[in-house]
């Protein structure tokens, strides 16, 4: 049986450095995207959104599920990783040549030729993730974050500095391309400088036949999620014009980068946490209660500050010229704050070998949101933002009723999980708004609200000394090897 307390240490020291990386490489990226912001035009932001969706679409048939196959199985053995390598690696070849193909019929569709040539060089990408899935799986198998986050960063900061280079001297669209192209890049090479592994030509392909079973439900589950995220971009660069595409992708980029940053500390350690304690039902649910519990507690407020902040943040940091952003960027908070959920089920489902469930779990959630789309499509931007709001509550609902026979997770259990930081995130919302009434806009009202909304929702978590307090101080002192079992 797997060692619960060393696999806690793991994920306390998990929840220490994929904390550090998120705080470090989403602070870059933010500065670097408010540079970028000021630089470039909406319609640049929205003709490199129109080619990410084509790129990610791909990039989840390149890797077919078997990076996380790869993660997630017990006993791996050098010909599983050789055999996986070299399937990847065809792929993203067959997948790059055929949108070099495609490239011109897009541009026709979306009537810019400016499209042809940005399809083409950003699609190299493929290649290059194709390369380093094996040693991805290798870092996140040994829970090996501190030297994930010196990697991530390194590929950030150099690509983020040509990307503002480029933006200066008036490359326009493609100082995002070459940023995007750079990044992916270092992150290949620093992943095969970093791991040891190289590729050999003895494969197991019987092994490698179990993978793709397993791999291919989480594939198709991926494939859908992929196909829906984009399909907002693809739909809305053909129904509106490109501005419109660019202020909708960075209304939705804030939220995700800010609010996802912190789910994404826990997300990254919980599914090979889940996979080591796969077989213990009742540490899985105290290790998956847990979770959600402190995701909750970052994301909700981290969330509601970001909603009433919205007015003043806009104009301050991201220009005038983006104050259509606002409403957007509000009702993504929304969107953003039910997604760690959602995807904590999906980790939960998927760790556990259940990959068909998973599967099936994507389909009813993505029948649901193109339902919506379809139906919203042709109003305006704020209507089908506030589908996708309405999408995102409901999913997560749908995924926490799947997980009840695997940990016996009710919605009671989610109430309970929350109600603690929703209410002292609606004490600290209505301290930034109070704030906001009396210095409206400008950067000094900015800070004053971030400050108050900040110091009165630590303030009343300390002096009711919440839960969740106490989690982090054990986290941390498991991780110094001082703590006890949670």
């Amino acid at each position: 049986m797997v060692n619960e307390s060393s696999v806690r240490q793991k994920v306390a020291s998990g929840f220490i450095w994929t904390g550090i990386e998120q705080l470090a490489t989403k602070s870059l990226a933010l500065i670097l995207s408010f540079l970028l912001i000021r630089m470039l035009r909406p319609e640049e932001f929205g003709m490199l959104a129109i080619v990410t969706s084509f790129v990610l679409i791909a990039e989840v048939l390149v890797n077919s599920g078997l990076g996380i196959a790869l993660v997630q199985k017990y006993s791996l053995t050098r010909e599983d990783e050789n055999s996986i390598f070299f399937v990847n690696l065809i792929l993203s070849l067959i997948l790059y040549a055929i949108l070099f193909l495609c490239a011109p019929a897009i541009g026709r569709f979306y009537q810019n030729d400016g499209l042809v040539p940005l399809v083409r060089v950003v699609s190299l990408c493929l290649i290059l993730f194709s390369l380093c899935i094996v040693q991805e799986a290798q870092l996140l198998r040994k829970m090996a974050f501190k030297e994930r986050f010196r990697i991530n960063f390194t590929a950030l900061l150099i690509s983020g500095v040509i990307g503002i280079g480029m933006a200066w001297h008036g490359f326009g669209v493609w100082a995002l391309a070459i940023q995007q192209l750079t990044k992916t890049a270092v992150n290949t090479c620093g992943l095969w400088l970093l791991i040891g592994w190289r590729p050999g030509l003895k494969c197991d392909f019987r092994s490698l036949w179990k993978m793709l079973k397993f791999g291919l439900n989480y594939m198709l589950a991926t494939l859908l999620g992929k196909l829906c995220m984009s399909a907002y971009p693809l739909l809305i660069g053909k129904f509106f014009d490109g501005s419109q595409l660019g202020i909708f992708d960075r209304g939705k980029y804030y939220p995700q980068v800010i609010v996802g940053s912190v789910s994404d500390v826990f997300l990254r350690v919980m599914f090979p946490a889940f996979a080591k304690m796969q077989n213990d039902r009742a540490a899985l649910r105290a290790m998956f209660s847990t979770a959600h519990r402190l995701i909750a507690f970052f994301i909700i407020p981290t969330s509601m500050v970001l909603a009433v902040t919205a007015p003043s943040f806009v104009p301050v940091v991201m220009g005038r010229q983006w104050i259509a952003c606002v409403p957007l960027l509000q009702i993504f908070t929304l969107v953003c704050a039910c997604i760690p959920l959602n995807m904590l089920c999906f980790h939960l489902v998927t760790s556990s070998g259940h990959s068909g469930q998973r599967l099936m779990l994507e389909i009813v959630q993505k029948f649901l949101e193109l339902s919506i789309l379809i139906l919203v499509i042709r109003q305006s931007l704020i209507v089908l933002a506030a589908g996708m709001a309405v999408h995102s509550v409901l999913a997560s609902l749908i995924s926490v009723w799947s997980c009840r026979k695997l940990i016996n997770y009710r919605l009671i259990d989610i109430v309970r999980d929350i109600q603690t930081p929703v209410l002292l995130s609606a004490v600290a919302g209505a301290v930034a708004f109070g704030i906001s009434l009396v210095y409206s806009g400008g950067t000094l009202g900015l800070i004053l609200q971030l400050v108050s909304a900040v110091l009165t929702y630590i303030g009343v978590a300390l002096i009711f000394r919440v839960r969740e307090i106490t989690f982090m101080k054990e986290y941390f002192m498991i991780m110094i090897g001082r703590g006890r079992s949670l």
